[in-house]
Parts: C-alpha cells; structure tokens; sequence
C-alpha cells in the first residue's frame, strides 16, 4: 500500500465513524480507507467528540480539521523578544502601530515589520496593550458594508466624493472643509467636529442632539462668518444628520459631498482629528458635562500645534496667512 499524505475528507470521516460503530479494528478500516493505520488512529485521538472515547462525529471533526488547517497558515508575529519589547516601549509612549513600522523601516533594522501586524499581535496576543490606541475596540471589526446601510435615511441631492473637484485633494486652495460628529452611546450630546483640509483649521462644537437641524445651525455659525472664499466645499459621511446639507449649500454657498459607504478614510483629516480628542474624552465620557470653556481650550490647543505636513507652521498660521484675525 503507498502512502497518502492527503487530509482526510469528510465523506471518509463519516467511514470511520461508521465503521467504529461496528467495532471494526483500525486496521480493518484503513484498508477500507487505504490509509496507514496510524492516520486512522491520529484522527480519532485528534477529533474525538469526548475526551478517552476515541468516538468521532464527522461533522466536528471536519470543523476542528479545518480550523487547524486555517491556523497553519498563520505566522507568528513579533517573533523575537527584542522585537516585542520594543514595541510594546514605543506603544506605551504613545507611538501608534504605523509610526512603530514606519521608525523601523527608517532605522534599517535587520528586522523589519508591518504595523498589521503589530495589531494582530496585539489583538492575539497582548490583549492589555488595546488601552495604548487611539481607536481601542475590544475586537477588530472587518471592512465592508453592512447590510443595515440599505435602511438608512436617503439623503436628497446627495452626489459622490468621486465627483469632487481634484483641487480639494491637493490641499492648495483654502475653503475645502471636512465634517463629522463625536458621538457617546448613552446620550444625545455630541461634538460636531471640522477641519479645513489645507491648512488643518479645526472647529469643535458642543451639540444637545444629533438631528439635523441642530447640525445644520451649527455648521452654519461657525462657517458663516469667513468670507464666501474660505467656505466651498464641505465633506460629509452619510449619517441622517445631513440631510440638511442642501439648507447649508444655500446659506453659506458651499458644495457638498459625501464618502462611500463606510469608507471614513476618505475623510481622514476629520477622522484622525475626532481620534486625537478621544484621547483627551474617551469614549465612555459622559459629553453632556463637558464644558464649552473646555472643548474651546482643546481646539486652540490643537490649533496651535506645529504640523509637519505644514512644514512646521500651525493651522493658525496657515489659515491666518490669508485671512489675519478671523475667528472661528
């Protein structure tokens, strides 16, 4: 007989268990089987229903063989000690994943890695570094769209970020606005946030409720005391809480736009600024007892940063540079 080094198939899984259950030997049913006698014997040690009964469903044991056949597949990651220090000194820093690659790379280490899989590692691994980032979610969700997208509230004269003018992803002309809103789970206040996408200018609002009126009044007033020039284009998600943009277009004579179904990082400067003021309010933070004095200080706080994609000026400089003394 030669040998196989095929994995069993279910269809000779249920021969086994067929078999056992009339009390053939093993080497009865690998000869049936044409197997060597010690694959039949590993199989029921390793996919047994209940532990020291050598009894098999093939159904179970199908599952559990290609559960193990899919982790197979996997390869370690951080694998050496060092590595694995250094990262976890880099993220208790406050380093993110990327930049931990990203520094790697740079120094040419003999070892280098991806920051996917610094998060597998620490998803799989180290489960007590998830409080170091800044999105820490207690799994990772995959991408792709949900099926409850198809229930949400229609959004009228909604047209496509594709259809956006390119000037707006160059980030040379001032006016081009990025908005989005900072949510907690148990209440109705939220900060509406926004971020002019030349020159990194953000505008925190406080809210009382998420409908769209409210956010309609708000962009309006924060928006509508700079020149026509500097309020073009605003980008949306495609949350009901814009379903006024039309009433914002005709007040403040804006374009607006919106991301495709769940692809927040066509939005990302507005992203990453809501991620930096989770940092300061986390999640589980009750927003309602937030004070308006607080959230003013952290948007000049952040507007006061030097940003290296500005080369080093601030936001404040950069919006200032052609509209001096104008407040938001």
């Amino acid at each position: 007989m030669t040998n196989n080094y095929a994995h069993l198939s279910y269809e000779e899984r249920v021969v086994i268990r067929v078999m056992r259950k009339q009390e053939k030997s093993m080497r009865e049913i690998s000869r049936e089987l044409g197997r060597a006698p010690s694959t039949v014997s590993r199989e029921l040690c390793r996919n047994e229903q209940f532990a020291d009964t050598r009894v098999i469903y093939p159904i179970h044991a199908q599952m559990k063989a290609n559960g193990r056949r899919r982790r197979a597949y996997r390869k370690p990651r951080l694998k050496t000690r060092a590595l694995q220090s250094y990262v976890v000194r880099k993220l208790k820093q406050g380093w993110s994943p990327q930049v931990i690659a990203g520094r790697l790379k740079y120094l040419k280490r003999e070892v280098s890695i991806s920051h996917e899989a610094i998060y597998q590692f620490i998803y799989s691994k180290r489960a007590d570094l998830r409080e170091y980032l800044v999105r820490n979610h207690r799994r990772r969700w995959k991408r792709g769209q949900s099926k409850k997208f198809r229930n949400k509230t229609p959004i009228p004269g909604r047209i496509s970020i594709a259809e956006r003018p390119a000037i707006v992803g160059e980030r040379t002309q001032l006016g081009h606005w990025e908005a989005d809103l900072m949510v907690a789970r148990a209440e109705q206040d939220a900060v509406h946030a926004m971020i002019e996408r030349k020159s990194r200018r953000v505008c925190l609002s406080k809210i009382s409720d998420r409908k769209a009126p409210t956010v309609r009044h708000k962009i309006i007033s924060r928006l509508k005391r700079f020149p026509t020039r500097y309020r073009r284009t605003i980008t949306y998600d495609n949350g009901k809480e814009n379903v006024e943009h039309q009433k914002v277009n005709a007040t403040l004579k804006t374009k607006s736009f919106f991301t495709d179904a769940y692809a927040s990082w066509q939005k990302g400067s507005v992203e990453n600024v809501i991620g930096i003021v989770r940092r300061t309010y986390p999640k589980r933070t009750n927003l309602s007892a937030v004070s308006l004095k607080a959230l003013k200080g952290l948007e000049r706080k952040l507007n006061s940063i030097p940003r290296k994609s500005l080369q080093f000026r601030t936001p404040m400089e950069v919006f200032n540079g052609r509209s001096v003394a104008l407040q938001c």
